[in-house]
């Protein structure tokens, strides 16, 4: 799973991913929901909205985005892997544009991990009625998962690949298994 504020590079880094072969579930919003096994991901919306450099750096023909505004793109026209329905989040990225030159991956505990969840929906505390499902699942969440801040670089746009490999090597590095 992929998170951050507007601005932060997930749509970019969904897009290096789906390009390099990862499955995707969506660009944007989606729903997390509890069952008795897990916490379960599913889309919202279906298309991407890509910048001019995204498109760009994802290699996506075919499009006509004007710089200052957002594209819409039809994944399963321009990405070879797979839009799954559902998923399963086994690890969060929390992401961050870096103005250096090469991304970097540091890991955060499950406290740090709940601590950027609430603030990227402070909305689940709000409503009284809802509030305490809301932080359950999303407590829940933070615990099951391994999260990390993604600090993107330069390198993720400049270097075919580059998002793939340091995905991938976090999966390595920390055990994680692949999967949907």
């Amino acid at each position: 799973m992929i998170a951050g504020p507007s601005g932060s590079g997930k749509s970019t880094l969904t897009s290096l991913l789906a390009r390099c072969g990862w499955s995707y579930l969506s660009d944007d919003i989606l729903l997390l929901r509890e069952t008795e096994q897990n916490i379960e991901a599913v889309p919202f919306r279906r298309f991407f909205a890509l910048t001019a450099t995204t498109i760009a750096a994802a290699n996506i023909q075919g499009s006509s985005v004007v710089r200052s505004t957002k594209e819409r793109i039809t994944p399963q026209d321009h990405f070879s892997s797979i839009q799954v329905q559902t998923a399963t989040p086994r690890a969060i990225f929390f992401t961050s544009v870096a103005q250096e030159q090469s991304s970097r991956v540091v890991p955060l505990t499950a406290k740090e991990s709940m601590t950027r969840l609430l603030r990227l929906c402070p909305w689940a505390s709000y409503d009284k009625p809802t509030s305490v499902e809301h932080l359950r699942v999303l407590g829940r969440l933070a615990n099951s998962t391994a999260a990390f801040e993604l600090h993107a670089g330069n390198d993720l746009l400049e270097q075919p690949g580059r998002a793939d490999q340091l995905v991938h090597s976090v999966f390595s590095e920390t055990a994680l298994s692949y999967g949907t």
